[in-house]
This record gives structure tokens, C-alpha cells and sequence, in this order.
């Protein structure tokens, strides 16, 4: 065979008759010879693709083991196991000598393409195993028996000739179950039919054929083509592309699914309850089942054209084309089945929760409705696969049950203690009975119930518990009370106590704005700019607090009361308002003591008001005036200081809100700038300052009222402007001179010692001396180093009175204590 070998071709006999010296025409494949699919199977007995495509288009009949090709599972639930027997005796075969050049037929008679030039004999056997498996079958079980099965099948075919056939009872009971088919080149007296009778044959075979050597039947052939023997003989031009063979394989296979998987859908519960739905998966098959056979009859006229190079291999590209626009194309096929698939689990599940209710599918309606002890009947009715049909006591025709929409959720109009009062949206839907409001705390299980009139567009709900979550929901009651709810609005009712804290600090807000208004109004804090603007600044600060902080409350009252938030949440806005420089108690000691203030400034000014003074807001006008030669001020020194609160206030508006805490290093005072002490300095500046007012008749010497902040003087000092000097001064009145001592009395004389002033302010010291009985006081210098002062020309035994008096600035005097002093004879 070696000069021929070359130019041979090896094929399957596939159970048909071949001998040695047998024309072939591989253009119809004429004399032709575990998973289940078209690829696969052709696999197992050795098989070509192109000889598998004549298999398909029918130009193959099969006999035998080949038989097996024709087996296709009918069911995805269902279990296969193939064994597979494969058994050789003899090879024949005919040398280049033997072949028969002189006698080919003439080329006209076209009778074939090759001559069959060796064989090899032996015989196959397949055992299909099959199970099928139903629907409500657990899983695990029929895996376990497969496992079963699988594992006595290896180990039967294990090298192991001894292998035991034998099986326990457990093992029996695994594969009783499974079916047997026998596909086989040999004649058996009955096929096995069970999984133990195959297993037996199985054993049995190799003796059969050894026994009887005649009934090996060819199972490969080498074919020699013939024009290589005469040029008259017909020639094999081209083989198909294994592109195109798989193309095919898969069309094939991609209908084979398809009826698979309708067959299992027309077992399932759906199809068999339900006749229109079986009905639509029956046709499918069907229709599957005819394009099939249709395709594949125009393969098996293609492809004998296509070998002897009739037609192009395009023409089966067309025809798989073709198919692909075809609705029966894969992607097509796939989509509806996924989508029937779909269909039948939903109605399945609905079947079997309808079941679990009590209610059962029945074909025969009649009957129940002239049954004298049913009332109403309710059918739960698969329309296109949904509808309820409702037969009503009383009613003559069935109506489709239409359940109420789902109804609008409440909505919360109004929270008023421990009342709440709630919009409802009535109801479009003619199938709604009756609206009801349901409600209950959110760790109860049962639901109160209210009902919802009409025309009714709100509901109050009463007596609900402080601190509570409630759940709410709106209900819309159809026929036979079937209700559908709304969405569950959650609701809390606040504390009143907290509430009523939370409106305290706003009230407390509007209180101080409320003084500052009414200070504002004051016409004599506009008296000083610094002190109008304390106050303005206060009101403005607490309107912009007092606004954000209402948004927040406002922002978390909803979401407390929604159950957003929690209820910790407002408190501790309450507590982070109390540790803010804006606590009530910092604000109403600053309104306490700007009342003080105000008021004791107004004291001061009326007394100097009533003495001619002037409140003078432009002190240059005044030094400018060449008539005047001497500006007197009362200067109120506390009023323009910064103020520590409003600075706080400022600065925590300012700062970022994580960060607006109050720092206790930096807490404002509490103390007012007006202390008694000061309040007494101010009364003594008061004095003086009138004092100056009336010891002054000349014009040139202004007296005016001011405001300057004078951190060495708080409260007010008495500021002198004086002609020639570049630089106010504060006016210091002098002290209060010693009082002379007598030292000696000589008749009409009086020698008495003066001690000199230490005051600065002290210009210049005077003695002074009058007749007891006189009003009026005559005065002598005392000079700056002089230390005794002698009185002359007085009276004799006369009584003088006599003191000592500090000249200050614009000649403020102060005078010391006064003592009596008799001369002599």
C-alpha cells in the first residue's frame, strides 16, 4: 500500500457493506460507513466533518453502532451516560498490482470517484443511559446517582480486566432509574434495556466476537482515487472548508437546542395547566422541527454539487445565510425561549403561591359557579399569561378585578403638641371602596386605623406619645377588601419641653433686639456716636443669630420630626446656643448694663445741660474760634471703650460654624465700666466742672460736653484746652491747702506759718483772712520758698477767721479749713 498510500482517503463504513475492490463516489459519500452533541458524536465512531454534513443531509443511511448519530437527547433535565465499545479483527487490504486499471467503467457512466482499497473489520457498540429527571426531584440526589452510574461505568472500562459487574444494593437503587439503548454492529438475542442487562452485555461482547469472527463488519475503508489509475475516470475536484462544515454543525445544533428546550417547557406545570401557553410551545417546536428537515434537504442536494465541483461552495454560504435572516436564526430563537422560559417561571411561581393559599387551577368553571354554597368567586385568570376575573353574589356577568392604586402618601400639614394633622390626597382610582389612615409607633405590630370620609382632605391625628416614632401610611380598600398602602411616612413627636426651650432663646433674641430698638429710640443715646453704635451692633448681631439660628431649628425640627435626625440633635443646638457668647444670661446683663449706662449718662447731662454746657461734636470749630482762648470739656471716657461681648459676638458670627464655641479664657465680663467708685469720681468731676462754670464770667473760656476713651481715667475726667498750648490736658483741681498755724500774736499783728503745697496742679497758694463778722475775704500771696505769713494793721481784741487757698488752672480754687485767731491790745 506504501505507493499508493499517498493518494488515499480514510472514512468510517459506518455499517454499510464494503468489499474489497469497491468503486466509491466521494461527491454523494455512496458506500459510506460522551456528550451528545453533532460535533462530538461523529467524534466517538471517527468521523470527518465532511462526511458528517452527507450524515446530516441525509445522503447516509446508517446501520449499526452508526445508528447512534440519529439518538439526540430530548430534554435538558434529562441525564445521559454513553458507553462506548470499540473492538478491530482484521484488516484486508489490495496492492498496486491488484488494482483493476483496464477494467474502469467508462467515464460516462460516471459511476464513481474512488475504489475501495483496504478495510478494517471489527464492531461498535454504544449504550445510551438515560434519566429523566423531574422538575421537583431534589438536585442533589439525582447528581449523587449519577455519580453512582459514572463511577461503575469507569470503572468497567478501567484496564482492570477483572473488574467487578456486581453491584450492592445502594448501587442498584442509584441506577435503577436509567434506561438503556443499544446501538451495535453485533446481533444481539435481546437489546439490554436496563443499566444491570447492559452491563452484562458489555461483559459479553469481546466473547461474542471472538466466538464468531463473522460478525466483524467493516468499520474504516481507504478509498484510491481512480483517476490515478485511468484519466476517464470521474475526479474529487475540492473538499468544503471547515468553516463552513462548523457553520453548518451549529445551525443544526442551535435547532436541536430549540426543540430541547421546548419539549422541557411543554412538560413544565405551566404548559400543562394552562392550553394556549402549551399550545404556543408546541407550535415552536414544530415549526423548528419542519425548518429543519427543510434545511437540511437542500444540504443534501448542495452538497453532491458541491464535491463534484458543480457548484460553488458559496452556494452553502447562501444557504447559511440565508437561514441567518431567516427567524429562525439563533439570536431570535434564544430571545423568544429565554423570554417563554421567563414567562413560565413567573407563572409557576405564581401557581405555586396561589397553591399555598388554597387555590387550585381549574378547566371547568361552570360548575363552581351553579355550586349553591359558593357566594363569590374569585379567579385569578391568566389573560395574556393576568387578569382576576370576580364573580359576585348577585351579579349575572364576571367582572375583571381591578385592585386600587397604590395610593399618595400623607402628608404632614401641621405638628401641634402631641397632634398631628395630615393632607390625604383622595383617590382617582374607581376601584377604590374606601381610604383609610393608618398609623401605629414604629415598634408596635399592629396598625389604628382612621377613617377618611369623601370629601375629607386632612386628617387629625391625637393623644400620640412624646418622644415617639410613628410609622404612617395611607390605605385605599377595594372589592372583598383587597387594600393596597401607600409608601410609610415616618413621623416623631418632639418633647414639648424641648420645644419650648428652643422658642425661649428666640424670644430671648427678640427681647434683646427689643431693647436695643427702644434704646435706639432713646433720642439721648444719640447724644454720643460710640454708644449708638454699641447698641446698633447688638441688635444687628442678634437679628443675624437669631435668623440662622430659626433656620436651623426650622431645618431640624422636619428632620427630626420625619426621623432624619435624631432628637439629640436639637439638643445639642440648645446646648452649643447656651456655650455661645449669645446665651441669654450674657445678653441680658449687657442690656442691664447699658440701661445703667444710659441712664447715668443722662443724669450727668441733664446737670450739665442745666449749667449752660454744650454737647460739641466738632471740638476743631470751636478751637478755632479766635474768641476763644479756653475750651473746657467734660469728657465722658468710658463710652467708646471696645466693648468684650460685642467683640465675642462679631468674632463667632465671623468663625466658621464647626469651630463657634465659647472659649472660656475669653468670656466677657460681666461688670460694668460705671462702678460706685467711678460713678463717685464722675459726681466729683461734676462738681468741679460746674464749679469752673461759675467762677469763669469771661466769654473767651468755652464750656463744653464730650466723648473720648481714656483708659487712665474710666468714667469721665474734665479735658482743658488752653490758649497757647499745643496739647489738651486733664484738668487736676488742686489739693486742699494745710491749714495755717498761729505762731505768734503781737498786739494788731499775726505771725502764722503756711505749709507750701506738694500738688502740681497747685499754681498758685493764698492766704486768706476776714472780721469774723465780715463776708468778704481779704487775701495775701504766699510765695513759693515762704513759709510764715504776717498779718498786720489788724483790730484789737478782734476775732479773725483765717485759712489757706490752692490757685489752680483758670484760678480753681481750693480752700482748707478755716481757724480763729484774737489779737491784743
Amino acid at each position: 500500500m506504501d505507493s499508493v498510500g499517498v493518494n488515499l482517503i480514510k472514512t468510517a463504513a459506518l455499517g454499510r457493506p464494503f468489499q474489497l475492490g469497491m468503486l466509491y463516489d466521494c461527491r454523494k459519500d455512496e458506500l459510506i460507513a460522551a456528550s451528545d452533541s453533532i460535533t462530538d458524536k461523529p467524534n466517538l465512531l471517527n468521523i470527518e466533518g465532511r462526511l458528517n454534513l452527507s450524515v446530516l443531509g441525509g445522503l447516509v443511511q446508517v446501520s449499526g453502532a452508526a445508528k447512534y448519530l440519529k439518538d439526540t437527547k430530548t430534554s435538558f433535565i434529562q441525564q445521559r451516560l454513553t458507553l462506548h465499545y470499540y473492538s478491530t479483527s482484521e484488516f484486508k487490504e489490495l496492492t498496486v498490482n491488484q488494482l483493476p486499471s483496464e477494467n474502469i467503467p467508462d467515464d460516462d457512466q460516471d459511476i464513481g470517484t474512488h475504489i475501495v482499497t483496504g478495510i478494517l473489520y471489527g464492531a461498535d457498540a454504544c449504550f445510551v443511559f438515560d434519566r429523566q429527571v423531574s422538575s421537583d426531584e431534589d438536585k442533589t440526589t439525582v447528581k449523587g446517582e449519577v455519580n453512582v452510574a459514572l463511577e461503575k461505568l469507569l470503572g468497567v472500562i478501567s484496564v482492570d480486566a477483572n473488574a467487578d459487574l456486581n453491584m450492592n444494593d445502594n448501587e442498584k437503587t442509584a441506577v435503577k432509574n436509567f434506561t438503556c439503548t443499544f446501538y451495535g454492529d453485533f446481533q444481539l438475542p435481546s437489546n439490554p434495556t436496563t443499566f444491570e442487562d447492559a452491563m452484562k452485555v458489555f461483559a459479553d461482547l469481546p466473547k461474542l466476537l471472538k466466538e464468531n469472527q463473522k460478525l466483524a463488519v467493516p468499520l474504516r475503508v481507504w478509498l484510491y482515487p481512480l483517476d490515478k489509475l485511468h484519466s476517464r475516470a470521474s475526479k474529487l475536484h475540492k473538499d468544503i472548508s471547515m468553516n463552513l462544515i462548523q457553520e453548518t454543525e451549529s445551525v443544526v445544533e442551535s435547532l436541536n437546542t430549540a426543540e430541547m428546550k421546548c419539549s422541557d417547557l411543554l412538560k413544565d406545570s405551566p404548559a400543562l395547566t394552562f392550553a394556549a401557553f402549551h399550545e404556543q410551545i408546541l407550535q415552536m417546536k414544530q415549526n423548528c422541527y419542519k425548518y429543519k428537515l427543510r434545511l437540511m434537504n437542500k444540504l443534501g442536494s448542495l452538497l453532491p454539487n458541491i464535491h463534484g465541483d458543480v457548484m460553488e461552495e458559496t452556494t452553502l454560504n447562501d444557504l447559511l445565510q440565508e437561514h441567518e435572516e431567516s427567524p429562525f436564526n439563533e439570536s431570535d430563537l434564544t430571545e423568544w425561549l429565554k423570554e417563554r422560559e421567563r414567562e413560565s417561571e413567573i407563572i409557576k411561581t405564581v401557581l405555586r403561591q396561589l397553591k399555598d393559599y388554597g387555590a387550585q387551577a381549574e378547566v371547568n368553571i361552570d360548575a363552581i359557579l351553579m355550586d349553591l354554597e359558593v357566594g363569590n368567586l374569585v379567579s385569578y385568570t391568566f389573560t395574556s399569561l393576568n387578569c382576576i376575573l370576580l364573580y359576585e353574589s348577585g351579579c349575572d356577568e364576571a367582572v375583571c378585578f381591578t385592585p386600587p392604586y397604590k395610593p399618595v402618601c400623607p402628608i404632614t400639614e401641621e405638628v401641634k403638641g402631641q397632634s398631628v394633622v395630615l393632607k390625604v390626597v383622595p383617590s382617582p382610582c374607581p376601584a377604590t371602596v374606601e381610604p383609610r389612615l393608618l398609623y401605629k409607633p414604629k415598634q408596635d405590630t399592629d396598625w389604628r386605623s382612621e377613617p377618611v370620609l369623601e370629601d375629607q382632605n386632612t386628617v387629625t391625628l391625637t393623644d400620640l406619645r412624646e418622644e415617639t416614632e410613628y410609622e404612617i401610611k395611607c390605605a385605599a380598600v377595594g372589592k372583598l377588601s383587597f387594600t393596597t398602602y401607600s409608601d410609610i411616612m415616618h413621623l416623631r413627636i418632639i418633647e414639648k419641653k424641648l420645644l419650648m426651650a428652643l422658642d425661649c432663646v428666640t424670644d430671648n433674641l427678640s427681647f434683646t433686639e427689643s431693647k436695643c430698638s427702644e434704646l435706639l429710640q432713646d433720642p439721648r443715646t444719640n447724644t454720643f456716636s460710640a454708644f449708638l453704635k454699641k447698641i446698633e451692633d447688638m441688635k444687628r448681631f442678634c437679628q443675624i443669630y437669631r435668623q440662622d439660628f430659626r433656620d436651623k431649628i426650622q431645618s431640624l425640627i422636619w428632620s427630626v420630626q420625619f426621623c432624619e435626625e435624631e432628637t439629640c440633635a436639637l439638643t445639642s443646638l440648645l446646648q452649643a446656643h447656651e456655650e455661645s457668647s449669645f446665651n441669654t444670661q450674657d445678653l441680658k446683663e449687657w442690656i442691664t448694663r447699658k440701661e445703667k449706662e444710659l441712664s447715668t449718662v443722662n443724669e450727668f447731662l441733664q446737670q450739665l445741660f442745666d449749667t449752660g454746657a454744650e454737647v460739641n461734636f466738632t471740638l476743631d470749630a470751636v478751637l478755632s474760634d479766635v474768641k476763644v482762648e479756653n475750651v473746657v470739656c467734660y469728657t465722658f471716657t468710658s463710652l467708646e471703650q471696645p466693648d468684650k461681648l460685642l467683640s465675642e459676638l462679631e468674632s463667632y458670627l465671623k468663625a466658621p460654624t464647626a469651630s463657634r464655641k465659647k472659649n472660656p479664657k475669653t468670656t466677657p465680663q460681666t461688670l460694668s465700666w460705671l462702678t460706685g467708685n467711678i460713678r463717685e469720681k464722675m459726681r466729683q468731676h461734676l462738681i468741679i466742672f460746674k464749679e469752673l462754670m461759675t467762677s469763669q464770667v469771661s466769654q473767651s473760656t468755652k464750656f463744653i460736653v464730650s466723648s473720648k476713651d481714656h483708659e487712665n481715667h474710666p468714667g469721665s475726667c474734665i479735658i482743658l484746652y488752653e490758649s497757647g498750648c499745643d496739647e489738651a490736658v486733664c484738668f487736676t483741681p488742686p489739693s486742699k491747702p494745710v491749714c495755717p498755724i498761729t505762731e505768734e500774736v503781737k498786739g494788731q499783728s499775726v505771725v502764722l506759718k503756711v505749709v507750701p503745697s506738694s500738688c502740681p496742679a497747685t499754681v498758685e497758694l493764698r492766704l486768706l483772712y476776714k472780721l469774723k463778722q465780715d463776708t468778704d475775704w481779704r487775701s495775701e500771696p504766699v510765695l513759693e520758698d515762704q513759709n510764715t505769713v504776717t498779718l498786720t494793721d489788724l483790730r484789737e481784741e478782734t476775732e479773725y477767721e483765717i485759712k489757706c487757698a490752692a490757685v489752680g488752672k483758670l484760678n480753681y480754687t481750693r480752700e482748707g479749713d478755716t481757724i480763729t485767731v484774737k489779737t491784743g491790745v
